[in-house]
């Protein structure tokens, strides 16, 4: 028996071994394609997205004498609709802080120089340098206006792509069960049937929840910067709501721009300061008070996975990654979970332990 064991151990190592090796590959030309092919991945990806957007009110109107043909094309004309209005209403607010870029850099040189009168022995061409950073500086932020023009501008030639997609993605579902019978068999494709039912049903919530505290921190942002006077509350507020999709960034940069519009704007810090405050109370009430209520723990991720998550998807497709990244870890992880081979992973991945699901333990029999 110990010659047999002994023989045995080496096979097994070498299986794990090459299992290993084998899934490292796997994760590295995964990766590889991913990059290859964002386009046509992000594409896919963003349109699966507006369609777990659509999909309540497309039930709504299917559920009212529509037909599902017209209740789509009915929720296409709506999509194109708002984004031709949005398209328009980030274009004017580029030349609107075009216009007022003059005005910027002037409050900021009174305040620059407010700043320096604290110092008087202060050389007069070191005044002149710091006031042309800062004036470089109030240039980048034209820039960046400018690409993010450019950049949405982008993002609506491919809307048309997008909508096939989803046209197709919509189509496909109802045909879904019958070819998974055909091809796996009943009983494998009830199992899968019920996976993909899990992953709805978690992407389902997540979006809904976030999209609700979207609504909420874009309303929310818009009436703080109406109430102090700031220019564009409504593109801040619109920034706020597409940025919430990004956890824990996206709040940050949303809080961040419009109090830097409002410091160049006022030449105040005080007003600055009064509008970070504000902003951080809506923005982190809506995110740690009334979010986890709602969501509950449905999602159960783990806040290092979800980081590691932006990182990573946004390093390979950017902003759009970044705003998909949680969508796509669920995904995985409620597949790992239905694998008996990997649910240990997807436990490392939750948040914590799901209690209608506890740890399965060894049962110890107690003596007679």
């Amino acid at each position: 028996m110990p010659s047999l064991a002994a023989s045995e151990s080496p096979s097994i190592f070498h299986r794990r071994l090459l299992a290993t090796a084998m899934g490292l590959l796997v994760v590295v030309l995964s990766i590889h394609l991913l990059v290859q092919f964002s386009q046509v991945l992000q594409q896919l990806c963003i349109a699966a997205f507006v369609g777990y957007l659509i999909l309540p009110v497309h039930r709504w109107l299917t559920r009212h004498r529509a037909t599902p043909i017209i209740a789509f094309f009915l929720m296409v004309a709506l999509f194109l609709l708002g984004t031709t209005l949005l398209g328009q209403m980030v274009y004017f607010s580029v030349l609107d802080i075009q216009s007022k870029q003059e005005i910027y850099q002037k409050n900021l040189l009174e305040m620059l120089r407010s700043v320096l009168r604290q110092f008087p022995n202060i050389d007069e061409n070191r005044l002149n340098q710091l006031y042309q950073e800062q004036m470089n500086n109030v240039s980048g932020m034209v820039d960046v206006a400018r690409k993010i023009l450019g950049n949405f501008i982008g993002i609506l030639g491919q809307t048309l792509i997008v909508l096939v997609y989803l046209f197709f993605l919509l189509s496909e579902k109802t045909g879904l069960p019958v070819r998974l019978q055909a091809a796996f068999g009943e009983k494998r494709a009830e199992e899968i049937q019920t996976v993909l039912r899990r992953i709805n049903d978690s992407i389902t919530a997540y979006i809904a929840v976030k999209t609700f505290m979207s609504v909420l921190t874009g309303v929310l942002t818009t009436v703080v910067l109406i109430l102090f006077g700031v220019d564009l509350p409504v593109f801040w507020g619109l920034l706020a709501f597409v940025l919430n999709y990004i956890p824990y960034v996206g709040s940050l940069v949303a809080m961040t721009l419009p109090t830097i519009l409002a410091l160049v704007q006022f030449g105040s810090f005080l007003i600055a300061g009064e509008v970070l405050l504000t902003l951080t109370i809506v923005h982190q009430g809506i995110g740690n008070a009334i979010e986890p209520i709602l969501a509950g723990n449905r999602i159960n991720l783990s806040p290092l996975v979800i980081i590691l998550s932006l990182a990573f998807w946004g390093t390979i497709w950017g902003i759009v990654g970044m705003i998909l990244a949680v969508p796509l870890v669920v995904v995985v992880r409620t597949i790992l979970d239905n694998i008996e081979e990997t649910k240990p992973i997807a436990r490392m991945l939750a948040n914590q332990s799901d209690p209608k699901k506890p740890p399965q333990t060894e049962t110890q029999t107690t003596p007679a």
